[in-house]
């Protein structure tokens, strides 16, 4: 994933770009079945001891949703 180069070696139809956010990207890949580009957003939260709680899933869930309004921002697909 470092400077374009393939996850694995392998030919693959996937990008990843890195957020500036540690643990959070998105992948970019074609739909398959319709001419259009499908975009996976990933996120990532550390959890302590306690392990996933309901307040962990509202904190990734809100990050989310930013990466989703930012990207829509960014294609010009969203009113900012």
């Amino acid at each position: 994933r470092l400077h374009g180069e393939p996850v694995d070696g392998s030919d693959c139809n996937l990008l990843f770009l890195d957020l500036d956010r540690a643990g959070h990207s998105v992948g970019v890949r074609p739909s398959g079945t319709e001419p259009k580009l499908k975009c996976d957003l990933l996120a990532h939260h550390d959890v302590g001891e306690e392990g996933v709680t309901d307040a962990v899933r509202r904190l990734v869930d809100e990050r989310l949703a930013r990466m989703r309004e930012d990207l829509l921002l960014a294609a010009g697909l969203a009113m900012g």
